[in-house]
């Protein structure tokens, strides 16, 4: 599946998710058919993200985000 715009970080695999961030926003892939899950927008996340316990972490201007979903 093609993506909207650049790179924005390193995509992340946890479990059975792919995390992306381009275009803007953070995408959720399905690894084994790449289907998208989800998208949500970027413009509050820093370019890094981690996954623990189905949770997406990252930082931006200080703050700690945790978003289900992963």
């Amino acid at each position: 599946m093609p993506l909207p715009g650049d790179l924005a970080g390193r995509p992340v695999v946890a479990r059975e998710t792919v995390l992306v961030q381009a275009g803007g926003e953070l995408h959720c892939f399905d690894p084994e058919d790449g289907s998208r899950r989800w998208s949500r927008a970027a413009a509050d996340l820093g370019p890094r993200v981690a996954v623990a316990d189905d949770l997406v972490y990252t930082t931006h201007d200080g703050t700690v985000r945790a978003l289900r979903g992963a």
